[in-house]
């Protein structure tokens, strides 16, 4: 977020709580939406995966242990940014409406 709205409330409200912020990038946000998408059937806005990229990485820096609970939020849909979505996906070739063809394909 260029401008969060009460970035400074924020970020009180995480040092009050003993919280802490990460820092993702736009490719691992990206990623993130990818396999939310792939493995849960949930696709985000970039905005929302953000928070599921964020897990990532603390999980794989060893910041989150096995059996700890952990909540994410998503919140935003991923039809507000398709274009941004595209960019981790390969589009198949579409597929003649022919079950000869449809045959092959499988």
């Amino acid at each position: 977020v260029d401008f969060p709205r009460d970035g400074l409330k924020a970020i009180k409200a995480v040092q009050n709580s003993g919280g802490y912020g990460i820092a993702v990038d736009d490719d691992e946000i990206l990623t993130a939406q990818k396999m939310l998408s792939s493995h849960s059937g949930i696709f985000s806005e970039p905005a929302a995966a953000a928070a599921f990229a964020g897990l990532t990485k603390d999980v794989e820096k060893g910041e989150i242990k096995d059996g700890e609970r952990v909540v994410v939020l998503i919140t935003g849909t991923g039809l507000k940014d398709i274009t941004a979505a595209q960019r981790k996906i390969i589009i198949p070739d579409p597929v003649k409406p022919d079950i000869n063809v449809l045959k092959q394909v499988i």
